[in-house]
Formats: C-alpha cells, sequence, structure tokens
C-alpha cells in the first residue's frame, strides 16, 4: 500500500504542468494569479523537508533545537515533527495543493503599479506580516506565509466583491 501512496507526489509536478499549460496564455491575469503560482507552491514543498532538516528556533527558546531535540523538549517540535511525518497530513496537502494549483482562484500578485497604500494594502499586509514570520520562525514561517497568502487573496476576493455596486 505504501508503494501505492509514494505514487500521490507525482501529484504535486503533474498539477504544476497543468496549472502553467492552463493559465500561461489566460489574459486574466494582469493584477491578480489565477490558482496557486508554480513557484509559490514549489516553496511550500520545499520547505517542509527544510524544516525538519534544519530543525526550528522558537522565540523564547536558546539556540537552534535539532529535529531529535526539539521532539523531546518541545511541544512545538513535538507537534510539528509529527505533523510533517504524519503520510495522512501529507497526502491531505498533496490533493489540496494539487487542488489549487488549477483551481479559479484569484490570488494577488505582488506586483506594484504604484506605490500607494490605497491601491496595495492587502500587498503591504502580506510583505509586513510575512517578514514579521520570517523574523520570528525562519524556516518554519514558510508553509504560513503560503498558507496566508491565500487566505489574504480569499479576503480580498470577499472584500472586493462586497464593495462592488450591484446592478
Amino acid at each position: 500500500m505504501d508503494f501505492l501512496l509514494s505514487y500521490l507526489a507525482c501529484l504535486i509536478p503533474v498539477f504544476s504542468a497543468l496549472r502553467l499549460a492552463k493559465f500561461n496564455i489566460d489574459s486574466r491575469q494582469t493584477d491578480y494569479f489565477i490558482g496557486l503560482p508554480t513557484p509559490a507552491n514549489a516553496i511550500l514543498i520545499c520547505s517542509l523537508p527544510l524544516i525538519l532538516y534544519y530543525g526550528y528556533d522558537f522565540p523564547g527558546m536558546n539556540g537552534n533545537y535539532e529535529i531529535d531535540t526539539l521532539a523531546l523538549d518541545s511541544f512545538h517540535g513535538n507537534f510539528i515533527v509529527s505533523l510533517l511525518t504524519n503520510t495522512t497530513f501529507l497526502i491531505l496537502l498533496t490533493i489540496l495543493v494539487s487542488y489549487i494549483l488549477v483551481s479559479e482562484l484569484p490570488l494577488f500578485a505582488l506586483k506594484f503599479k504604484n506605490f500607494s497604500w490605497e491601491n496595495n494594502k492587502i500587498r503591504y499586509l502580506f510583505l509586513i506580516i510575512s517578514l514579521i514570520l520570517l523574523i520570528l520562525f525562519k524556516f518554519i514561517a514558510i508553509p504560513f506565509i503560503i498558507f496566508l497568502y491565500i487566505i489574504l487573496s480569499i479576503i480580498n476576493n470577499i472584500s472586493t466583491k462586497m464593495n462592488q455596486p450591484n446592478p
């Protein structure tokens, strides 16, 4: 069974290729992306083994704890290690990101036409929160930043639709 489950990892490059084929010629993507951009997905997936390999450095702890020490000494480390090594979690994550790659979900792009606060609130908010997360949590922040990007995009879409006048 584990042998068959290992093929689920192929979903990521297959759906990345489908995303590129589907959206690369899409003219709607001037101010936003449709579906999760392939590089953002690659950063998310690549961050998971980096977190396990290099360990974590949580605020309030002294030093960089490697995976074995952290798993024994810290609730956070134990939770993160168990999550990132859990087959069910990894399968669900693979299916989720594969779906988001090809979904019609509009995600804001970090393309600045100008630097005004009014036109770029969501971009500035994302960059500020991302920077804070990176400073505080280093590698472990990367998956949260990608999910923050998706959540802020959904909030931005809802807000934009609510502010549009009804015909």
